[in-house]
């Protein structure tokens, strides 16, 4: 008699993800070992969550009123039914092989209460941005988890739900719930961790990692809270180690994001992250104010700043890119604070019937409720997501007027006949449609898989030019975004944060970093 599969329980948790959700629940059903059950936990959403869920007839759908992830994560064990659960936040992504994975290694150590696994890096739009490949312990887990929270992604973890007949996750923890709970049960069982990629973590403006004192107060809590009176002289050094490292880590984010300060605005460093960084980094934090002062004061007596041969190039005197992705890793690119400028501005012609290339990001981001149908286009089948197959310049399959509104956002430089791809935009489009379309100016080219298909950049009046073949002139608009220090940093991929936005949004129409066109069918 053949043997039961273990059953494996997927627990999504969403507070306000809407928007990021359907890939979370796209990878959790794709698994190669299907899961038993995947429950949503919505821990009291605003953005329409419920309606997205509804929609997938296998997903069990749990509404509760907002009380935080590890009220959330214990409402999903008291829920779930299967002999292993996962939790997979709805920012996330699994990897197809994440359970059997997991499984393998769970039917090789019987006895361990969780296995875990490494994970990508990606950015908004789902593009990999860093590869987290540290080789985990192989013993003394519960040593190392006190120096340092070692497994990094909380979705990598595949738990033995017998564990928690007797542990739950803290509930007056705000955040490092997760780290709290790998130190309870490494303490109680055997646990096991393998180096294989089993999901992807997705960095975006919303992440909670980016409230600094939330994050560094309730990991400083959560380690004190795992301190055992009866404590071995290695795990009091390992305690006390990993309070350093989590204040020494975040001293280094906020050290990073200091330096990147305007002296002319506002700081974008609160008071508890600048007294962080006395009591972590003093010196280099004094060194630079001494820097800034002497800058200031350089300017203030130098009547020609900029004399012939004395430009202080700083930290951009180099020949290579501080990026080679665009910023992705660096906080995410310049040139999407412009597309998402131009968008919100337009967010009312996505409407109706959209189509957008690639994924719909934007549609759900800036279309909302007044969407009544969203497809995506894509160049070949390997995007799930795409619900129409095809090269934007061979789209004769299309019908007309089909939508009235087409997202078409820094692709049609990856296009050669491009004028064929405006056409097919116009035909497509539905009477008083509405086209909304960025393309590159300034820009380096892709390091990656674009690099072979990225044939053209533009200027606005080229895009101008094109536009008019088949749209009224009448009802185009054509506007570019950028100024020569965002070029530049554009250029050398420093991240959009790393910039002063007062001084991105200062426009000189000679150094357009993108252009962007709304154009009207009538």
């Amino acid at each position: 008699m053949m043997k039961e599969l273990p059953s494996v329980s997927i627990i999504i948790t969403t507070y306000n993800h809407a928007q990021y959700l359907q890939d979370a629940i796209h990878s959790a059903m794709a698994q190669t070992h299907s899961p038993y059950e995947v429950i949503i936990i919505d821990d009291g959403s605003t953005d329409g969550t419920e309606k997205e869920v509804k929609q997938y007839k296998n997903v069990k759908y749990i509404w509760q009123e907002n009380s935080g992830l590890s009220a959330a994560r214990n409402k999903g064990i008291a829920k779930c039914k299967g002999d292993y659960v996962v939790f997979l936040d709805a920012d996330d992504m699994l990897y197809p092989n994440a359970l059997a994975t997991n499984l393998k290694y769970f039917h090789l150590h019987p006895a361990c209460g969780y296995v875990s696994g490494w994970y990508d890096a990606m950015n908004e739009n789902k593009k990999i941005i860093g590869i987290y490949d540290t080789p985990p312990p192989q013993k003394d887990h519960f040593l190392y988890l006190l120096k340092n929270n070692y497994i990094g992604m909380h979705a990598t973890v595949m738990y033995n739900t017998k564990v928690f007949e007797h542990l739950k996750y803290d509930e007056k923890l705000r955040a490092c719930e997760d780290h709290d709970i790998y130190l309870k049960i490494a303490k109680k069982y055997p646990v096991f961790s393998h180096s294989e990629k089993i999901a992807a973590y997705r960095f975006h403006d919303h992440n909670m990692s980016h409230n600094i004192k939330l994050m560094l107060s309730n990991a400083l809590k959560m380690l004190d809270k795992n301190r055992d009176d009866a404590f071995d002289p290695r795990a009091k050094m390992c305690y006390l180690a990993g309070k350093r490292n989590y204040r020494a880590y975040y001293a280094d984010i906020v050290l990073g994001r200091i330096k990147n300060e305007n002296p002319g605005y506002k700081p974008k460093t609160s008071l508890y992250e600048r007294k962080l960084l006395w009591t972590q980094r003093p010196a280099q934090l004094i060194k630079y104010y001494l820097q800034r002062i002497v800058k200031s004061t350089k300017n203030i007596f130098q009547k020609k700043p900029f004399i012939r041969g004395h430009v202080n190039f700083g930290d951009l005197h180099r020949t290579k890119p501080l990026s080679r992705i665009f910023g992705y890793d660096r906080g995410g690119p310049i040139d999407r604070r412009y597309i998402e400028d131009f968008l919100k501005e337009n967010a009312s012609c996505i409407r109706g019937n959209v189509l957008e290339i690639g994924d719909n990001f934007y549609t759900k981001a800036f279309g909302g409720q007044r969407v009544a149908k969203s497809d995506v286009l894509f160049v070949n089948d390997s995007n799930k997501e795409a619900t129409i197959i095809g090269d934007l310049s061979h789209a004769d399959h299309i019908p007309d007027e089909q939508f009235d509104c087409i997202i078409l956002t820094q692709t049609l430089h990856l296009i050669y006949d491009f004028d064929a791809a405006i056409r097919h935009c116009c035909r497509i489009l539905k009477r008083s449609g509405t086209l909304l379309l960025t393309v590159p100016g300034i820009t380096q080219i892709d390091y990656g898989e674009w690099h072979d298909t990225w044939y053209w950049s533009f200027t606005g009046r080229s895009l101008l030019k094109l536009l008019t073949t088949r749209f009224n002139p009448m009802d185009i608009q054509v506007q570019t975004h950028g100024n020569v220090l965002a070029a530049t940093a554009f250029l050398y991929g420093l991240g959009k944060d790393e910039v002063n936005d007062k001084l991105l949004s200062e426009h000189d129409p000679h150094y357009p970093v993108i252009i962007a066109a709304k154009a009207v069918k009538n």
